[in-house]
């Protein structure tokens, strides 16, 4: 077997391998022995049809499966000749086959990229601040008061404004035909939330009830609707109630309502812990990307197209989850827009992952027991499972690798920080 390898950049390969004419034979004798065997041919019996009626009938099913055996018996003594270790799965394109003549492959596939030095120490760094103070507990109670406020009828009549609802009839009408599915009656819409088309509600805006106000939508070629797309539609509304909320008093008994927390001190408490702990987690947060981005700026390298690929399925689905969660869509335009974002994303993470996986291994940062101990207390505390049931779950092989993936980039990271000057912003 002769193999020749072909670099076709710093992280593609490929490998040509010529397979011996002997060889082959022998692999084309051995495919028609076994189809003979069990060809059912008429007037014969199975087994017993000769070489000279097999090979025409079953020829190009012998010569492909010979093919696949060759390169499943050859590929991987070629790259453990050469010495490669492929990351993703080899891409094989094969010339002429023939019965008793050499055969030939190109094999195409990905490696990681050899790294001849890294550089990232004295990364300057800046660590936002983790400071909360009243004003944040206020708001937070402020958003308690409104999630548990009830709406009331508005009187005597008055104008609305935002932070109210009202109810609402309404029809739309497109190219002058209205639109019998599309209208709504006592619909409520809550003003100033963000969830009003912006054109419904400033018509609606400093009306009162029992008032008719009229608002055109431009729709874009992206609406659900076909019918709708790229068209003025005109909301004809009736504004039939004006509702406005009422917040509950701050007290002992509302903190137990909205937390649980016997008093207002005790709520205030439990807010303030539980904010200093998501300023320090976007605190942590906000170094690491600055660290990511610097190792892609100070390491420059090309990264493998299927590494990227995979990071960016992974950033992707984490993407339509969270925008599921918040009942969120994505026009066209919008969706293309992300999906560059996040393969530029994923591209700057395989970098700055391959970068860190040579900074553990030049510096020895190995996983100790006690980093994957602190983990899974850790998973256990966000997820308010006992320590035994969070092991549990981790015995599946892919999860164990993910965890232990995260607990050395979180080590390295760390590293990487105490090599770094960093400046705490106020």
């Amino acid at each position: 077997m002769q193999v020749s390898v072909n670099r076709l950049s710093s992280v593609s390969v490929e490998l040509s391998v010529q397979v011996p004419a002997e060889i082959v034979s022998k692999k084309y004798e051995e495919g028609v022995a076994k189809v003979a065997k069990t060809a059912h041919l008429k007037g014969f019996r199975p087994g017993t049809a000769p070489r000279n009626v097999v090979q025409p009938m079953f020829g190009p099913r012998i010569l492909s499966d010979m093919a696949n055996e060759l390169i499943n018996d050859s590929l991987p003594k070629a790259l453990d000749e050469q010495k490669f270790s492929p990351i993703n799965q080899p891409q094989v394109t094969i010339g002429t086959i023939g019965k008793a003549e050499e055969f030939a492959y190109k094999a195409t596939f990905e490696v990681q990229p050899t790294i001849e030095s890294v550089t990232f120490e004295g990364l300057e760094l800046k660590r936002p601040a983790t400071t909360v103070n009243d004003t944040d507990i206020a708001d937070e109670i402020v958003k308690l008061q409104r999630f548990m406020g009830e709406f009331t009828a508005v009187e005597p009549a008055r104008a609305t404004v935002k932070g109210e609802a009202v109810t609402v009839d309404f029809s739309v009408t497109i190219d002058g035909a209205e639109k019998s599915d599309a209208g709504g009656q006592g619909v409520r819409l809550e003003l100033g939330d963000g969830s009003v088309l912006p054109e419904l509600e400033a018509a609606i805006v400093g009306k009162q009830q029992g008032d008719k106000v009229e608002a055109t939508v431009k729709f874009g070629e992206d609406h659900p609707r076909e019918d709708f797309r790229n068209k003025d539609a005109v909301f004809a509304i009736t504004i039939n109630g004006h509702l406005e909320r009422v917040l509950p008093e701050v007290n002992d008994d509302f903190a137990k309502k909205a937390t649980g927390e016997e008093t207002v001190d005790a709520m205030k408490t439990m807010m303030r812990t539980r904010l200093e702990k998501a300023a320090k987690e976007r605190s942590e947060m906000a170094v690491a990307n600055q660290i990511v981005d610097l190792l892609n700026e100070k390491n420059p390298m090309e990264v493998p197209a299927s590494l990227v690929e995979q990071q960016q399925r992974l950033l992707e689905s984490e993407y339509v989850q969270r925008l599921r969660r918040m009942g969120g869509r994505l026009t066209q335009q919008q969706a293309a827009e992300i999906q560059t974002q996040l393969k530029a994303d994923a591209e700057k993470k395989v970098r700055a992952g391959l970068v860190m996986a040579e900074i553990a291994k030049r510096n020895d940062l190995k996983i100790e027991e006690a980093d994957i101990e602190k983990a899974y207390e850790e998973l256990a505390a966000e997820s308010g499972k006992n320590v035994a049931k969070v092991k549990a779950e981790y015995r599946d092989p892919a999860r164990q690798q993910f965890l232990l993936g995260m607990v050395l980039e979180d080590k390295v990271l760390t590293f990487i920080e105490s090599k770094a000057t960093i400046s705490d912003e106020s």
